[in-house]
């Protein structure tokens, strides 16, 4: 039977700091979803199973029946050899996975006006043709439509070797994974189970090591008090020996003054046996809590946003206007409305019209006091909005900041970096957009690129937010939870 088993590892882009530190995991048949906050070393992770990247310390091992590894990256952009080699597969193999997946190998062609998702479908096909015995995947679900992610996930279901998926899906490791390992803080743990069961056996082991931390933090502060007790009476002991020394009259009998000596220094001796004891079980005692686990803060905070509380019912709406992306008329005739409170899911295929639906209910009012943070952001809008934030005025600024924070990013690292990540960019534009109240939330697939921390936070976030939602997202479980309204986009209406 395959296995990769992951032996004391460690591996640092440079000397200065580790990125994992003495990871020891196995990976046998069957999917394992990788976990953690951005920056935690998911795709590092990745690079170090496939071989892409050798250890700093500790070992790979591969089992020899492993011979072949595939690697499906999150960028679609580019045509690979694998799927170059798919056009000119007519094989058995090649038909079955073709035809569950929805690709055909003639459109490939084309690949510069093929979707994000229909490039994605043909990168995890091109991967299954080849029959590999490990495939790892990282974040396969950006830019899935609901019927492309029910083919995908009923594809990877079939997969028989060891299956590596980071994904911020919590459905789809749900109901794929048998194994969940959560990276933080450089170190792993493997859970059983899907993300669901990890989250809660991590939740209450954190909650268990918090608890044994503060028995044992309490037992220290008893046990140091007890031994300053301990220590002043011993200290009184030694200046009553001086005393009654210095204070010996010519007069006094020797006897009387001996035998009271002596008493005082017996107390003493006693007196220092007990400081010594409580000294060493205070020695023991601060052993043992800093043998305990520590318990790392989570990443960011509680993030909130701000209502205007104005503005009438009525916030966006669109009465019978056809709806275009460019020249095209992509919806004809549509009546829609957006009314403060509402809590809107828009669902649909890619290309149905979505976003563009999304931008004509901004354009139809006049400066709406609306959020809209898009699917792709450009590199010139994300430098925009890091030149918007630092202009603000201190205090402004400094609610954005937080709001930043919320969402576990560095504010000062990610306000001047130059080629800030995919998920931090998003975080930018939502800080950048809450810098003012909002009557109304319009958001383009908002958990793409965003960790699961910080897609929680935001879950819980939004839930809090008193406008009005319009969230476009093929994240089932997310869209579900804030919303109790669907639109549906479908053969150019709206319904």
């Amino acid at each position: 039977m395959p296995s990769i088993v992951l032996s004391h590892l460690s591996f640092g882009y440079d000397a200065t700091r580790a990125v994992l530190e003495n990871l020891d995991l196995s990976f046998a048949p069957g999917w394992h979803g990788v976990v953690g906050a951005n920056g935690a070393g998911k795709s590092t992770l990745l690079a170090l199973v496939t071989g892409a990247l050798a250890p700093t310390r500790g070992h790979v091992m591969r089992s020899a029946d492993i011979a072949r590894v595939a690697f499906v990256p999150q960028a679609t952009e580019h045509r690979t050899p694998t799927v170059d080699a798919l056009t000119s597969r007519y094989d058995r193999i090649a038909a079955r996975w073709c035809g569950r997946l929805s690709v055909d190998p003639a459109e490939l062609a084309r690949w510069d006006t093929l979707s994000p998702g229909e490039r994605m479908r043909a990168h995890l096909c091109a991967a299954l043709v080849d029959e590999p015995d490990v495939l790892v995947l990282d974040e396969p679900t950006n830019h899935l439509d609901a019927e492309a992610r029910e083919q995908v996930l009923a594809a990877l279901a079939r997969f028989s070797g060891i299956g590596l998926l980071v994904s911020h899906d919590r459905a789809w490791l749900d109901a794929l994974c048998t194994q969940t390992v959560w990276l933080e803080e450089g170190g792993a743990r493997a859970w059983a189970g899907g993300y669901t069961a990890a989250a809660e056996g991590r939740a209450q082991g954190r909650a268990a090591a918090r608890a044994a931390r503060d028995v044992a933090r309490a037992e220290v502060s008893r046990l140091t008090r007890s031994a300053e007790r301990a220590q002043r009476a011993r200290a009184g002991a030694e200046r009553m020996i001086s005393t009654k020394h210095r204070a010996r009259s010519p007069k006094d009998n020797d006897a009387r003054g001996i035998l009271a000596r002596t008493r005082a220094e017996w107390a003493e001796a006693r007196l220092g046996r007990a400081a010594a004891t409580r000294d060493a079980q205070l020695g023991r005692a601060q052993e043992t809590l800093a043998a305990l686990p520590k318990v790392c803060a989570e990443r960011g905070r509680a993030l909130t946003f701000e209502s205007t509380g104005g503005g009438g019912p009525l916030l966006l709406s669109l009465d019978g206007q056809d709806v275009c992306a460019g020249e095209r008329v992509v919806l004809r005739d549509v009546h829609v409305a957006l009314r403060r409170g509402e809590r809107v899911w828009l669902r649909g295929e890619n290309g149905a019209g979505k976003t563009s639906l999304l931008r004509a209910l901004l354009k139809a009012r006049e400066r709406p006091r609306a959020l809209y943070v898009p699917q792709e952001l450009e590199r010139d809008v994300v430098t925009r909005h890091q030149q918007d934030l630092l202009a603000l005025p201190p205090d402004v600024r400094g609610r954005a900041f937080q709001r930043l924070a919320a969402l576990g990013c560095d504010p000062t690292i990610v306000t001047s970096s130059s080629a800030p990540s995919l998920g931090e960019a998003r975080k930018l534009a939502l800080a950048a957009g809450l810098a003012r109240p909002l009557d109304a939330i319009l958001l383009d697939e908002p958990t793409n690129h965003l960790d699961l921390p910080s897609i929680e936070r935001l879950e819980h976030a939004l839930d809090d937010f008193p406008g009005a939602l319009l969230i476009v997202s093929h994240d089932e479980r997310f869209a579900e939870a804030l919303c109790d309204t669907v639109w549906t986009v479908e053969a150019g209406q709206v319904r």
